[in-house]
């Protein structure tokens, strides 16, 4: 009898392959509607391709809960053999459906075949339920992501249990889920950049409101919190708020004012960082996609407003203003706070810490500190512009045929109009630290460019030159009045004495 043991459990497999593939037909059959004749091929990808995700996840569920009694009673069934050919315990102690692990190898040629062939039931099982995942790919790249987690969770207890039956790696089932995550991030990726492009391309540089949803989100970030179940957010721009009423972000306690735009970035990060926490495995793949969405609205917000492209952009600006250089400095400023939250969390989802992604994160987080540094010094070139441009009519302007009270040349008083106007929009969208930057540097430059301008018109009478003093002497006071200004660095006190001097160089 022991002699025909062998063909014996070659029809047992063949019959437990076949009982495999019905038992699959049946139940998608039962859960997709059909019959079991037309479920197969083409036919099974489109009815499960039609379910919704609760409907295949109960589909998948009960796939495997009876594949799993299928293959522990093949492992049981194993081991009984086993016990009974090399006589070690009695056989029907091990004759029960419930998880166990195979018998170790033994000599025994019958054994050992035996041990193989249950392996290869389990293998063609995993295969099994891959293809099964396999023909919903473009639907499970669509879910939210709970609904993915919960198809990867039941999915990998399912390969675990294989693997402590079998002491192999599920390679097929769980590539098959790897393929799962990756085509899920991809989608998501794909999505979050078009609508980050759609957002740029139609933004017109004005505060957006950040809701509590928003700041909550910020908030678990920057305590090292990532979250890796939904958040719903949207990227339809919210209806128009009062102006006073709009929120702002805060970051460890400082405030920041952010573009709408700004906002769906952060939230795709956020994203982003959600799949890498769910699904470790991708979390390189993670570290790219932020990358590239951090990347991409630096270069588009430099394009769009310290090159003016928003001119020609769907939003149709005028012109670019102080206003827009402010919120996009706040902006690019409040992702720059953030990159650093980023990089840590990216850092523990990666499992070998890969430091040639996270060094890609630190390039960004110093391109945004770069950009944000050329808009400060916008404001200066912006005041010089002004300054170059009005000072023409300082050669026409003579100090000894006016009178008055300062200012008396009419380039004076606009300049201090620039300067005041500059100021009070900057107050309203930079923090006092950066403004008190901004401002000293307009000073440095003015402290530079004034002397020059006014060189040409410095009057020959003692009277008339009172007169150019007094000028000056209108804007310091002008530059002392803005709050935050460090009027200090508009350093006139040695062009006066020039002036007073009448010591004009050669």
């Amino acid at each position: 009898r022991a002699g025909r043991l062998p063909q014996v459990l070659q029809r047992y497999r063949q019959r437990f392959d076949e009982d495999a593939r019905d038992l699959v037909k049946t139940v998608v059959s039962e859960c997709a509607g059909g019959t079991d004749d037309d479920v197969c091929g083409e036919v099974a990808a489109a009815r499960l391709a039609a379910l919704d995700a609760s409907a295949f996840q109960s589909c998948l569920d009960l796939c495997l809960e009876h594949l799993l009694a299928s293959v522990c009673g093949a492992v049981a069934l194993h081991n009984a053999l086993s016990a009974l050919l090399t006589s070690r315990v009695d056989p029907t102690v091990l004759i029960k459906n419930e998880p166990q692990a195979l018998s170790e190898i033994e000599d025994d040629d019958l054994v050992r075949n035996s041990r193989d062939g249950v392996g290869e039931l389990c293998e063609g099982v995993l295969k099994r339920v891959g293809r099964l995942v396999q023909l919903r790919k473009e639907q499970n790249a669509r879910l939210k992501q709970s609904e993915l987690r919960r198809v990867w969770a039941s999915s990998l207890a399912f390969a675990s249990s294989i693997e402590r039956a079998t002491g192999e790696p599920a390679f097929a089932l769980r590539s098959a889920l790897v393929a799962q995550a990756r085509a899920f991030l991809e989608k998501r990726h794909s999505d979050a950049k078009a609508a980050l492009v759609a957002c740029l391309d139609a933004e017109r540089w004005a505060q957006a409101d950040v809701t509590p949803e928003r700041q909550s989100r910020l908030d678990r970030l920057s305590q090292g919190l990532t979250n890796d179940e939904d958040d719903t957010v949207s990227d339809v721009t919210p209806p128009a708020r009062d102006k006073r009423s709009l929120r702002a972000a805060n970051v460890e306690g400082r405030t920041y004012k952010c573009v709408w735009s700004g906002l769906v970035l952060l939230d795709r990060i956020l994203d982003a960082l959600g799949a890498a926490a769910a699904f470790p495995v991708i979390a390189s793949e993670a570290t790219a996609c932020v990358v590239d969405l951090a990347r991409f609205f630096e270069s588009r917000t430099r394009q769009l407003v310290l090159f003016a492209g928003a001119l020609h952009s769907s939003a149709r600006l005028r012109t670019i203003t102080a206003k827009h250089l402010g919120l996009a400095s706040q902006s690019l400023n409040l992702i720059e706070a953030l990159l650093p939250h980023v990089r840590a969390a990216l850092s523990d989802a990666l499992q070998n810490n890969d430091s040639e992604l996270l060094k890609e994160v630190d390039a960004v987080s110093r391109d945004y500190a770069d950009h944000h540094r050329k808009i400060l010094a916008k404001f200066s070139t912006i005041i010089g512009e002004v300054v170059d441009a009005a000072g023409a009519s300082l050669s026409q302007f003579s100090y000894a045929a006016c009178s008055g009270e300062a200012p008396f040349a009419p380039f004076v008083s606009d300049v201090a109009k620039n300067l005041t106007a500059l100021h009070g929009v900057l107050a309203k969208q930079l923090p006092p630290s950066q403004l008190e930057e901004v401002c000293g540097d307009i000073f440095s430059l003015l402290s530079v460019r004034l002397p020059l301008l006014f060189r040409p018109a410095i009057p020959s009478s003692s009277e008339a030159k009172e007169r150019l003093v007094e000028d000056l002497n209108f804007l310091r006071r002008a530059a002392k009045e803005l709050d935050s200004a460090a009027a200090e660095k508009l350093r006139l006190d040695a062009f006066v004495a020039e002036v007073r001097e009448g010591n004009k160089p050669s």
